[in-house]
């Protein structure tokens, strides 16, 4: 156990050395000498769920980009792929991104690609077969005289109409960027954009009992450029939308994914900005969804974002949207890109991640409080899945420490316990494209998903070591917030 008086000599030795050093690495440094050899003492509200997230809460992108070059060579009719996106429903599928504004059903401008009638029915049959409900970004660049022009959307909502298809929409993607472009549209217009829409929808049965969401801001977004859409537009929207990404693709490092202070932007820029401009015009009837996410932006950070170590900014999104009412954040991209789940036809580290997420955390959040601030191991819990363990508590975790780290559940010492701990696969190296689970790799059985089995124990407590993450379920928790 550390003295007090070595305590605050530590503290103020990384102080010093913040104003003379690298401010990450002291950060790193001053939190390991707390943590190390020692434990981590959680405690849980098991009275009262703080949040409660949708169904769908993990859900999956898949950016436009695959349209217009790759769908027609992808097998979304493989058995293998297919099993692969069963095992993430229930989810909604977000088919959006950049190419959205440059997309058009049928026929449309030179500048455009084209969606025909084969390939929207090849993707929504697969969204239906496989669980996903389809969100369905149109093109907000469609524009005649200041305003949207609605006539090929509307082309598209009557041919699916007449398939009998059921699809939820949105409208353009990042119009914040659009001034990088060189292109202006007022954010205000762009409400009554969403209007326009909106009334169409409410002309075509079944799209009248579909949502529409929008208008996709990216994180970076002022709070001012939201409230002026909002101003028009939030009487329309069943959502607002926003997107998420921690870093630039082309520049990220191993050790950002690793720093807590870019995982806390999340929660600085999109959460605080969207509930911002979010209370002062839908009067808490309306949420913000991250309907776009991933670690880096532009394709991702080429080998980081495609291998173990991502899953740190993965992970800990997941529990810092639900633990800050996000009912909704899905994830970019099922295929495609260097951030994708599935390369290959082979599920990447984190598309494991999500799985075990999808398996193992339910609907309701519960409030968490620790024994020690420590920004480099964080901790989340939720009611257990409920067709699982109806009273249970599933904790997740992750310690971005390179040191073990001891787990103690105070209120759960005298119970079992269920473990899932994942580690780098291979060699052990962080950028691995392979994961373990509880020290085994995991690998398809073919086309099959592999059973993913738990260490049960009771010895407490627990050990996790470094630069790891995992699930902790408590089944017999009894925690009357979980029915």
């Amino acid at each position: 156990m550390l003295t007090i008086a070595f305590r605050l000599f530590i503290l103020l030795a990384s102080i010093l050395y913040n104003v003379h050093g690298n401010v990450y690495n002291a950060s790193h440094l001053q939190e390991r000498f707390l943590v190390d050899g020692n434990t981590i003492t959680v405690t849980i509200d098991s009275h009262h769920a703080i949040h409660t997230v949708s169904d769908k809460f993990v859900s999956i992108t898949l950016d436009s980009w695959e349209l217009k070059y790759n769908l027609k060579f992808f097998h979304l009719s493989l058995k293998k792929i297919r099993n692969l996106a069963k095992g993430l429903a229930p989810a909604y599928l977000r088919v959006g991104g950049t190419a959205a504004d440059s997309l058009s059903f049928k026929s449309g401008p030179s500048t455009d690609f084209i969606m025909d009638e084969r390939e929207l029915d090849t993707l929504y049959h697969f969204a239906r077969d496989v669980g996903w409900d389809m969100i369905f970004d149109l093109n907000l660049l469609h524009r005649h005289h200041g305003e949207w022009d609605s006539t090929n959307a509307e082309s598209l909502m009557k041919y699916a109409a007449s398939k009998g298809y059921r699809f939820h929409l949105e409208l353009g993607n990042e119009p914040n960027l659009y001034e990088r472009r060189g292109i202006h549209v007022d954010p205000a217009q762009i409400g009554r954009d969403y209007g326009k829409l909106k009334h169409l929808m409410n002309s075509i049965h079944p799209f009248n009992e579909m949502m529409l969401v929008g208008p996709a801001f990216t994180g970076s977004f002022h709070v001012d450029y939201a409230e002026k859409f909002l101003s028009t537009g939030s009487t329309y929207i069943d959502a607002m939308t926003v997107h998420q990404y921690y870093m630039d693709g082309s520049k990220a490092k191993a050790e950002d994914f690793l720093n807590p202070d870019i995982l806390d932007n999340f929660k600085r820029l999109a959460i605080h900005r969207s509930q911002e401009a979010l209370s002062k015009h839908s009067k808490g009837t309306k949420t913000t969804w991250v309907l776009e996410t991933s670690s880096a932006y532009g394709g991702g950070a080429p080998v980081l974002s495609e291998s173990f170590i991502a899953g740190f900014t993965w992970l800990d999104e997941l529990g810092m949207a639900a633990a800050n009412g996000i009912p909704v954040v899905a994830r970019q991209n099922f295929v495609g890109a260097h951030y994708s789940l599935v390369a290959n036809d082979n599920p990447l580290p984190d598309y494991w991640l999500t799985l075990l997420h999808k398996r193992l955390v339910g609907r309701k959040v519960l409030k968490v409080t620790s024994s020690e601030h420590n920004r480099h191991f964080r901790i989340y819990a939720h009611c257990s899945k409920e067709h699982g363990h109806p009273h249970g508590v599933t904790f997740f975790f992750q310690n971005m420490l390179s040191s073990e780290v001891k787990l103690n559940l105070e209120q759960y010492t005298n119970h079992y316990y269920e473990l899932y701990i994942l580690t780098a696969g291979g060699d052990g190296s962080l950028t691995s494209k392979t994961v373990k689970l509880n020290g085994h790799e995991l690998h398809m059985n073919g086309d099959s998903l592999p059973t993913l089995s738990p260490v049960t124990d009771r010895v407490w407590p627990v050990k996790v070591p470094g630069h790891s993450f995992g699930f902790l379920v408590s089944p017999h928790a009894d925690a009357s917030a979980c029915p």
